[in-house]
């Protein structure tokens, strides 16, 4: 979607820029204006795009931003429920979507608190925490932090952590 816009703005901005040098007036500074104005918004365009704008929110793969405060989103497989805070190790969970509770695939990061900015973006676990399809985290050590986030949700972007204990 991103791609599409920009390419569509530079698309028209070229446009533009060709139409304005056909019909040229006897005011050369105003293209020049022009011109500049354009890469302005274009530049500040690509900065907003970079960062989240959302407070508290994290950056997932494809510079995706997810908000905190996701609930119902980690679900516990061998007690059949939604949980949150913590988890013992090896506990087999999946990420849902909140509004209806389907099962997500690529949808587990490596929370570390000093990456999860909106600057930067949170790694995907590796392949070896998690097994099948849906995804199912189930190999990983005490003292660990994940963050569920579901990139093919309807309509939200939220994103839920759990910390998983001995």
């Amino acid at each position: 979607m991103t791609r599409s816009i920009l390419s569509l703005f530079i698309l028209l901005n070229f446009q533009f820029c060709i139409l304005d040098n056909l019909f040229e007036d006897d005011d050369p500074g105003r293209k020049t204006v022009e011109r500049t104005d354009n890469l302005y918004v274009l530049s500040e365009y690509l900065k907003n795009e970079s960062v989240c704008q959302e407070p508290d929110s994290v950056r997932g793969v494809n510079r995706m931003c997810f908000r905190a405060g996701g609930s119902n989103m980690i679900y516990n497989l061998n007690t059949s429920s939604y949980i949150s805070g913590t988890v013992q190790a090896n506990t087999p969970l999946r990420c849902r979507c909140p509004e209806d509770g389907s099962d997500t695939v690529y949808s587990w990061y490596l929370y570390i608190p000093a990456n999860a900015s909106p600057e930067k973006e949170l790694e995907l676990v590796p392949n070896s925490y998690s097994s099948g399809i849906p995804e199912t985290l189930d190999n990983y050590s005490a003292g660990e932090q994940f963050a569920c986030m579901p990139t093919n949700c309807p309509s939200t972007r939220y994103y839920q952590v759990i910390e998983a204990v001995p």
